[in-house]
């Protein structure tokens, strides 16, 4: 193999596994909503063979930081995104939407993204939708933004939710996910 070539591997290999690890978010919607495939997850990518356990949680928090379970329309609410993980895992990423319980349509504005928070639009079922993940991962596993909701009263809102517990041993194997729905 001459030099050349053996530098095209390198370049070839390098670019795929920086586009098979997305610190950055997620090619795909993980976060078992429906219309997204039933088959997708953070193990269509992540190996779930870690030592450790990982759970999420979910918070909507109203503008006196207390937790909320319904919304008033028009309304600014801090929505807070906890991924954690038995064994100590080294970092933490998550996904996650707003929708409409019967239309599955993206319901809210997201803004003020917290730290390593970022919104990415995914087409799922031929329908565009926003998803928050994270811009890179993160130690504590805190994840935040701001959510409007709906100017008028358009019925339930479903936040569904994945998040990952890593390793961060330079690949996919040994970390480990979890799902939720509020």
């Amino acid at each position: 193999m001459s030099i050349r070539q053996f530098s095209i591997i390198t370049i070839f290999s390098s670019a795929m596994y920086i586009l098979l690890a997305n610190a950055g978010g997620v090619p795909q919607a993980v976060t078992k909503a429906p219309g997204e495939s039933n088959n997708n997850s953070c193990a269509t990518c992540h190996t779930p063979a870690g030592s450790f356990n990982a759970s999420i949680g979910l918070q909507v928090l109203n503008s006196d930081n207390l937790p909320v379970l319904s919304y008033n329309p028009g309304e600014v609410y801090t929505v807070k995104v906890q991924v954690s993980g038995t064994n100590n895992p080294k970092a933490y990423g998550f996904q996650l939407s707003s929708q409409d319980s019967l239309t599955t349509n993206d319901l809210g504005i997201w803004s003020e993204f917290g730290e390593r928070v970022k919104q990415q639009n995914l087409t799922v079922q031929g329908k565009q939708r926003k998803y928050l993940v994270q811009s890179a991962a993160k130690t504590d596993g805190i994840f935040t933004a701001k959510w409007k909701a709906p100017n008028t009263n358009v019925g339930k809102v479903k936040f569904y939710f994945s998040g990952l517990a890593v390793n961060l041993n330079g690949n996919t194997n040994g970390d480990n996910n979890a799902f939720g729905q509020l």
